[in-house]
C-alpha cells in the first residue's frame, strides 16, 4: 500500500484534508505533509496548485512550477513565491497536467441522467465528445426522439430524464452548467438521415441528398464541431459514398471534420479506409477515424496506407482505447437489412418464424466466437442472471444456439442489452498507441451492471500500464495524446494545455501510483492516483472525493 500523504488516510492511497491550523506545531515532523491539499482563506488567486511537476500537454519535458487560477482561466504558470489563494493544493511530487479529452464517448444520455459523471471525472476526463458513430439524439422530432431513445438504449442506456428537446441548442442546453464535465457535440448521421428518409435501407435521391446536406449545414451552425457516421449501424450503414461526400461538404465549409466508424476493421479494412480518403479528398475535409484497430497480419500495410494518405495532403488522425476487448449493443449483431423501418419493424421481424430463421442464419454466418461474447447489461430483472456470462456458457446451459438466444434477449429486453467482445493482442494496442496519428478515446458504455471497464479506467490504465510500466510512450507524449492533440483536432480553443490565459481544466496525478482498478469481473471501480480534477477553474475531485460541483460547459466551435 502506498503511504497516504498528509492528514489521515481515507482508504488506500487517499488523503483527507485537515482544516487550516489543525496540523502539528511548526517544525514538527509531518507539518509539511499535513499541509498538503489544505484549504486556506486568504486573498489572492482563486486556486493555486503549488510545487507541481507540470506536464503542459504539448509534449515538452516536465518542469516544476506553480499553476494559479482566477475564475475559469489559468492566470499564471511559473515560480510564484508568496502567492496566496482561496484554495491551495500542494502538488509536490505530483504531476499537474491539462484535463483529459475523451474523444469517443457514449455519454449522450447517461451524462444527463448521472450528471456527477463519476466514472469519467474520477479518471481525470474534463471533456467528453458525444454524438459518435453517427448515432445520437439531436436534431430530432419528438416522435423520432422517442424512437431513438428506445432503439439505442442498448448502447446509451435509457435514464429517467425528460425527452422533450427537438433542436441541437435545446439538447445542448441540458448539459451547460449542469454536469461535471465539458461536452462537445458531433452532428450524428442518423439525425440528418432519419428526418429525410426515416429508417429506409436504400440510397437517397438527389433531392434527398440536398435536403440532408441542408440539415448538415444547419447542424453545424447550431453548435456541432464536426460530423460523425457509423457505417455498421443502421441507418448510417445504408449510405453510399456519394451521400457521405454530399454531407461532408457543408461541414468542411464551416470548419468541421469527418469522424467515421468505417465499414469494417477486419477483412476489407483497406477498402474502408480508401473510401474514407475519397470522402476527405472530394469534400475537402479533415479525417478522424473512430476506435481504430489493426491486426498484426495487416498492421504494416494499413499504417503505410495512412502515411500515403497524409503524403497526398489529407489531414488524418484516429482514436483508440488501451484494451483488447470492445463492446456494443446486441441489436447491432442482427443484420442491417432486418433494422429497416426502425425498432418496431425489427421486433416484428424477430417474431415472424420465417424471417427470424433468416436472421439467425445471417448471425451464424458471422462465425462469432461466442465464448468471447459476454453479456454486460440488460434492462429486466428476469435476465440479470446472464449478465457477466459468455453466450457460449449460456447456450450450453440452455441447450440452444447462441444466435437464437441473442434474438430472444433483444426482444425480451426491448433492445436494451449490451455485450463485451474479447479480441486482439497487446502488441496491436501498443502499435496503435505509439502511432503519431493516435489520440485516446474510451468508447465507453456507462450503463449496465457489468460494463466494459474502460468506462472507469481508460486514461489511468494508459498512464499506468502502458506508460509507466510498459514504456510504450513517454509520459509527456501520452498526455499530449490525451490533451492538446485532441483539443486541436476538435477545435477546442484554449484548452488542452497548461498555459496562462487558457481555460483551467486540470488534473493532479501521482505518476508512481496512477492505475486502473476496474476489471471485466468488477468494472465499477475507480482508479488510483488521480488526486484532483479541475473543470473550468472549479475543483470537482479532491483527494479522491467528488465535491458535487457541476461546472461543465458546452464547447462550441469558434469559427472565423
Amino acid at each position: 500500500m502506498t503511504k497516504a500523504r498528509g492528514g489521515k488516510a481515507d482508504g488506500p492511497g487517499r488523503r483527507r484534508a485537515r482544516p487550516a491550523g489543525t496540523g502539528r506545531r511548526a517544525g514538527a515532523k509531518g507539518t509539511r505533509s499535513a499541509a498538503r491539499a489544505r484549504v486556506v482563506r486568504e486573498a489572492g488567486y482563486d486556486l493555486l496548485l503549488r510545487n507541481g511537476r507540470v506536464v503542459d500537454g504539448t509534449g515538452n519535458p516536465v518542469f516544476r512550477a506553480d499553476v494559479a487560477v482566477v475564475g475559469d482561466r489559468i492566470a499564471a504558470v511559473g515560480v510564484l513565491p508568496g502567492a496566496r489563494a482561496t484554495q491551495l493544493i500542494d502538488a509536490a511530487g505530483l504531476v499537474v497536467c491539462p484535463g483529459f479529452v475523451d474523444t469517443h464517448t457514449h455519454s449522450d444520455l447517461m451524462l444527463l441522467g448521472e450528471p456527477r459523471h463519476d466514472a469519467k471525472i474520477r479518471q481525470g476526463v474534463t471533456t467528453d465528445v458525444i454524438g459518435l458513430d453517427g448515432i445520437s439524439y439531436a436534431p430530432a422530432s419528438r416522435k423520432n426522439l422517442h424512437m431513438l431513445r428506445d432503439y439505442l438504449s442498448g448502447l446509451n442506456g435509457r435514464p429517467d430524464i425528460a425527452y422533450d428537446w427537438t433542436t441541437i441548442p435545446e439538447y445542448l442546453a441540458r448539459f451547460d452548467g449542469k454536469v461535471a464535465a465539458n461536452v462537445a457535440y458531433l452532428l450524428p448521421h442518423n439525425c440528418v438521415r432519419i428526418p429525410v428518409m426515416g429508417m429506409e435501407a436504400r440510397k437517397p435521391t438527389a433531392a434527398e441528398r440536398g435536403r440532408m446536406a441542408a440539415l448538415a449545414r444547419e447542424g453545424m451552425e447550431s453548435g456541432a464541431i464536426g460530423f460523425s457516421t457509423g457505417l455498421v449501424y443502421p441507418p448510417c450503414c445504408y449510405a453510399d459514398t456519394e451521400e457521405l461526400i454530399a454531407l461532408c461538404r457543408p461541414v468542411a465549409r464551416l470548419g468541421g471534420f469527418y469522424v467515421p466508424h468505417i465499414r469494417t476493421y477486419e477483412a476489407g479494412i483497406a477498402a474502408a479506409i480508401e473510401e474514407t480518403f475519397r470522402i476527405g479528398r472530394e469534400a475537402g475535409i479533415p479525417l478522424h477515424i473512430s476506435h481504430f484497430r489493426v491486426r498484426r497480419s495487416t498492421r504494416n500495410r494499413i499504417f503505410e496506407q495512412l502515411a500515403a494518405g497524409e503524403r497526398q495532403g489529407l489531414e488524418i488522425s484516429f482514436d483508440a482505447y488501451p484494451y483488447k476487448a470492445g463492446s456494443t449493443y446486441f441489436a447491432n449483431t442482427i443484420p442491417a437489412w432486418a433494422h429497416a423501418g426502425g425498432p418496431d419493424a425489427l421486433i416484428r421481424r424477430l417474431g415472424e418464424p420465417a424471417t427470424r430463421r433468416r436472421i439467425v442464419r445471417d448471425i451464424q454466418a458471422k462465425e462469432l466466437d461466442w465464448s468471447r461474447v459476454i453479456v454486460s447489461g440488460v434492462k429486466t430483472i428476469g435476465n440479470r442472471s446472464v449478465v457477466g456470462r459468455s453466450m457460449a456458457a449460456i447456450a450450453a446451459e440452455q441447450g440452444r444456439d447462441p444466435a437464437e438466444i441473442l434474438c430472444d434477449l433483444v426482444v425480451q429486453e426491448e433492445l436494451q442489452v449490451s455485450a463485451v467482445l474479447h479480441r486482439g493482442e497487446d502488441e496491436d494496442l501498443e502499435a496503435a498507441m505509439a502511432h503519431p496519428m493516435m489520440m485516446f478515446g474510451s468508447d465507453a458504455l456507462i450503463w449496465g451492471a457489468q460494463p466494459h471497464p474502460r468506462a472507469y479506467g481508460t486514461f489511468p490504465r494508459a498512464l499506468g500500464r502502458f506508460v509507466r510500466d510498459g514504456k510504450v510512450l513517454r509520459l509527456e507524449e501520452a498526455i499530449r495524446k490525451m490533451t492538446s492533440f485532441p483539443a486541436r483536432r476538435h477545435n477546442l480553443r484554449e484548452r488542452g494545455q497548461v498555459a496562462a490565459g487558457w481555460y483551467a481544466d486540470l488534473v493532479v496525478l501521482d505518476p508512481a501510483r496512477v492505475i486502473d482498478r476496474a476489471t471485466f469481473d468488477d468494472p465499477h471501480q475507480f482508479p488510483d492516483g488521480i488526486e484532483a480534477v479541475v473543470v473550468n477553474g472549479q475543483l470537482v475531485v479532491e483527494q479522491g472525493k467528488h465535491l458535487e460541483a457541476r461546472p461543465g460547459k458546452i464547447l462550441r466551435p469558434q469559427r472565423a
